[in-house]
């Protein structure tokens, strides 16, 4: 029987020493750590891991929330203030209401009372103007602006009455004479009067008299107004007038027609 070739010493064939081991990888050799640690020490590992964490999340996510947080607080447009460039770049609005050499234009309307200027001088439009104011069937008028007098029906009168209250403005005329038996002068609404004793010198007397003054209506039959009267009177139309009896065509009820002498300013 044949026997392996022994080695140096004589002796029987030997087994080849072990191969080398393969390394344990770093993730290895820390669980194999741990798993050696005892109760306390694995407690200790698990709370330091749990802190780190949060620190690193913290870490990552604090920036993130701050950037956003800082998008919802810019500011809109709405909220943004104009830069003074930009609020004076702007074109300048031209002002109708001023002519070019500064002066307000003409109104080509005339002037109510209560749009007339505080201290108006006053023109002459015309002067001593003789005018008569008659009943007629229904009332007498005398329009000062016009100037103008008519003699009207019941119809008529009431008609013009009618028209001016639909329109919610005063009737022309400024003066009414109307019979209903006793014969009343009337002040017509929208209208400033006096009745004074003597006469003023100018538009602007004449003008704060019937601004003071409370005249409403008289009656002509019994001697309340009298030749010689005079009334201070300002228009729908804003203008001055003064009104003089003159004479009258009869006595008591029989008393038909004013005779007037009138002289009318506008203001300016």
């Amino acid at each position: 029987m044949s026997t392996m070739p022994g080695g140096p010493s004589g002796g029987g064939t030997q087994a080849p020493p072990p191969g080398p081991t393969a390394p344990k990888s770093a993730w290895r050799r820390a669980l194999d750590w741990f798993r050696g640690l005892g109760e306390a020490g694995k407690v200790g590992v698990v709370v330091g891991l749990i802190t780190v964490t949060g620190t690193l999340l913290a870490a990552i996510v604090g920036p993130v929330l701050t950037a956003l947080l800082s998008d919802d607080k810019s500011p809109t447009a709405s909220s943004v203030t104009p830069s003074p460039t930009a609020v004076n770049s702007q074109a300048p609005v031209q002002d109708d209401s001023v002519s070019d050499d500064g002066q307000s234009p003409a109104n080509p309307s005339s002037p109510s009372p209560s749009a007339l200027p505080s201290n108006p001088t006053y023109v002459t439009e015309y002067e001593d103007q003789t005018m008569q104011l008659g009943q007629g069937e229904g009332a007498g008028t005398l329009d000062f602006d016009k100037p103008a007098a008519r003699l009207l029906s019941d119809e008529a009168w009431s008609e013009l009455s009618d028209d001016a209250e639909s329109q919610s403005r005063p009737v022309e005329p400024d003066l009414a004479f109307v019979s209903q038996g006793w014969g009343i002068l009337s002040l017509l609404p929208g209208r400033n009067a006096a009745q004074l004793d003597s006469s003023p010198e100018g538009g602007e007397e004449c003008a704060k008299s019937a601004n003071l003054g409370g005249f409403s209506e008289a009656y002509i039959s019994n001697d309340s107004v009298n030749v010689g009267d005079v009334f201070c009177l300002i228009t729908d139309q804003g203008n001055v007038v003064r009104a003089e009896i003159l004479n009258f065509n009869g006595e008591g009820l029989n008393r038909t027609l004013i005779v007037f002498t009138v002289t009318m300013w506008k203001p300016q």
